[in-house]
């Protein structure tokens, strides 16, 4: 089956803001992603704008903020995206603007001040122009690059990318696609260290990273060259996480000691907490906390009816099937609600809503959780064939590989043209490029786990598997002889029955819950995940 087909016709949710109003938009694309074209036109029609006079934004959650949404960026959804219309501050009430002329160079700009609160001092003039100097009169008595509040408050205004090694500009004015991981670890270096030592700024605010980031673009400009899937908008923000997490690392690894970074600590350690009054709850994985309406149309008796009738056809030979899918949406409001609430045990689901232990009606259930009219297994296998090519070459240059994948590599072999061949060695890589072991989501036979939520197969390997049986907390739910309803099955579990994620390969499936399968949540990426998508790119 052609990937391109499969991700045909994907709905895209944004929450769509234009000053006070805020409303709900689907966008349906045939790419992975909505272009910022496509957003331009849903924000018009859905405010009825004539045109836009304004600056489309979308919300980071690393940032904590809107940022610009660049020409060739793709978004998915869900995301919030904001028409920001205060692009000129002398369009905004009581913003006053004090002109600053500074002694700069040729190749710098005059630069404005903006204050939204009464005009500076004579003297708050003179420092601000003393600091966009490089002499700034809080670090010029002891000639260190010690960290300063006002250093940090614009301190790379003047930053330059730091001199590389041969090879490393090399390949940074190539792109910067062929380094290692080491050599971007080093180049990463060299920036920490010149931002840090030169300017005296160990927290870098948004602009400072904007201003790093355009230095750097500006010197090397094919690394914003799209490769790929990978758009030039999409190559920013990869390189702002690689920052972030260079900055975050360091400080913690190499300077803690630091005072700058002790005060910084010393906020967070020392803020009081409140008493924990209820025990912890476990971990929960996507969108354990949804809970929707009941139909208006129900009440609680017309429920205990369909209850009562799902219970007595799940004992007939032949149920009609067609009104048990009835009588299970009708049934969905009152049932998500008893399970997230109560967090009953599989084997109390099991007794109390046995047609959740379906083949069928538990990738259902985790389509009518989803409820934006994609099928979960139609959504894995499009994700698979998109990176199965990639996964199955990096997992093949490993020193050592698991037997399951081996085993399912060695039958692919030749295949390579069969796009459904590839659906099991590219799923068994995934664990291995994670640091994870396969053998928490499949269970051989005779073989033993204390995994959770596992998938027991009949054979030695995955590959040379007839039946997959699922296992959740201790209960058989479901049996299939197709690998990708199996997963998809393992999968819906963490879903359908709110269970606890962390003892079943956390990594892999948050990869398979992003990447593949373009669910959400509030969280942001894991770096393993964010390192791992930026590798299939490359690889592709």
């Amino acid at each position: 089956m052609d990937a391109e087909k499969i991700t045909e016709g994907i709905k895209h949710k944004f929450l769509l803001i234009n000053g006070l109003s805020q409303k709900k938009a689907e966008i349906i694309s045939d790419e992975v992603g909505v272009s910022k074209v496509q957003l331009q036109h849903a924000v018009q029609e859905t405010f009825d704008l004539a045109e836009l006079d304004g600056i489309l934004q979308v919300f980071s959650r690393d940032f904590d903020d809107f940022i610009d949404i660049d020409d060739d960026e793709t978004l998915a959804g869900p995301a919030k995206v904001r028409l920001n219309r205060e692009t000129n501050p002398a369009t905004r009430p009581g913003v006053q603007i004090l002109p600053v002329t500074l002694n700069v160079s040729s190749e710098d700009l005059p630069v404005d001040y903006h204050c939204e609160q009464p005009g500076p001092s004579r003297e708050q003039v003179e420092v601000i122009t003393a600091f966009m100097e490089g002499s700034s009169t809080s670090s010029s008595s002891t000639g260190s690059a010690e960290f300063s509040p006002a250093r940090s408050a614009s301190g790379c205004s003047r930053f330059r990318v730091p001199p590389q090694t041969p090879t490393l500009e090399h390949k940074l004015r190539e792109g910067g696609d062929a380094m290692s991981e080491s050599e971007r670890g080093l180049f990463l270096d060299t920036i920490y260290d010149e931002v840090t030592k030169t300017y005296g700024v160990y927290y870098p605010t948004k602009g400072n990273y904007e201003t790093v980031l355009e230095k750097i673009f500006k010197k090397y400009p094919r690394m914003m060259t799209p490769t790929g899937n990978m758009t030039s908008g999409n190559k920013k923000m990869l390189w702002k996480h690689r920052l972030l997490y260079k900055f975050r690392n360091k400080r913690k690894r190499v300077h803690g000691q630091l005072e700058a970074v002790q005060q910084r600590k010393l906020k967070t350690v020392r803020r009081p907490r409140p008493a924990q009054t209820s025990e912890p709850v476990s971990l929960q994985w996507g969108m354990v906390n949804y809970l929707p309406h009941r139909d208006a149309s129900e009440d609680d008796n017309s429920v205990a009816s369909h209850h009562k009738w799902l219970i007595v056809e799940k004992k007939k030979r032949q149920p009609d099937y067609r009104m048990v899918r009835c009588c299970m949406e009708k049934t969905l409001a009152d049932r998500r609600k008893w399970i997230i609430s109560d967090q009953p045990a599989v084997a109390a689901v099991k007794e109390r809503y046995p047609w959740l232990f379906d083949q069928d009606q538990i990738l259902l259930e985790m389509d009518r959780i989803k409820g934006d009219g994609t099928e979960i297994r139609a959504e894995l296998l499009a994700g698979l064939h998109k990176y199965g090519f990639a996964l199955i070459q990096r997992g093949k240059c490993k020193k050592r590989t698991h037997p399951f994948f081996a085993d399912a590599v060695a039958t692919w072999n030749g295949r390579e043209e069969d796009t459904d061949a590839v659906v099991i060695p590219a799923l068994l890589a995934i664990p291995g490029e994670l640091k994870e072991g396969v053998e928490r989501i499949f269970v051989a036979e005779d073989a033993e786990t204390d995994s959770p939520v596992f998938i027991k197969l009949d054979s030695v390997t995955p590959g040379k598997a007839s039946e997959f049986t699922l296992i959740a907390d201790g209960q058989e739910v479901a049996q299939t002889a197709d690998f990708a309803t199996a997963v998809s099955m393992w999968i819906s579990a963490f879903y359908v029955f709110g269970m606890d994620y962390s003892g079943c390969a956390p990594r892999s499936l948050e990869f398979l819950q992003r990447i593949l399968l373009n669910i959400s949540d509030e969280l942001s990426p894991s770096p393993s995940i964010l390192r791992l998508t930026n590798l299939l790119n490359i690889t592709k």
